[in-house]
């Protein structure tokens, strides 16, 4: 029997969420109550940046910002993981390219001033390689599935 036939589901849940950025926040609380009432809320910023990260990158890039699309969220939490699917109604990108280029990069925008800023471009792939323990798109790139790992 393989580790993932013994997981045990704790909670699961899927939503299809209108591709405004404050679709999202709702199912972070029910996802932070979720993860309270398993005695695992250490893990909540972990899981809700994952999750609104992927949200906002469906909706901004795959949809384009249209509300009338919707991006559709799975959720299960059990025993020992997080998992989050994430998909979009685009028509995807080619994540094969963009993991292989370096995560974000610095820009200095205002020499003078001495600021710089993080570029927005790969930002999601940064933040998804930090905090997921497992990161997979599906052949056209319009769903992620993210895997958090969880202390037993």
């Amino acid at each position: 029997m393989n580790q993932k036939s013994r997981e045990t589901v704790l909670w699961a849940k899927r939503y299809e969420l209108s591709s405004v950025p404050e679709a999202v926040e709702p199912v972070c609380t029910e996802l932070r109550n979720a993860l309270e009432g398993q005695g695992m809320i250490k893990y909540d910023f972990s899981a809700c940046i994952l999750l609104r990260e992927a949200f906002a990158n469906a909706a901004k890039h795959g949809n384009r910002s249209d509300p009338a699309k919707t991006v559709c969220c799975e959720i299960t939490l059990e025993t020992r993981a997080l998992r989050i699917k994430v998909s979009d109604q685009g028509v995807g990108f080619d994540w094969r390219t963009a993991t292989e280029r370096p995560s974000a990069t610095i820009q200095n925008d205002e020499e003078s001033l001495g600021l710089r800023r993080l570029r927005e471009d790969g930002r999601g792939l940064s933040i998804y390689r930090h905090y997921a323990d497992t990161v997979q798109f599906n052949a056209s790139g319009n769903e992620v599935s993210l895997k958090l790992r969880m202390g037993a």
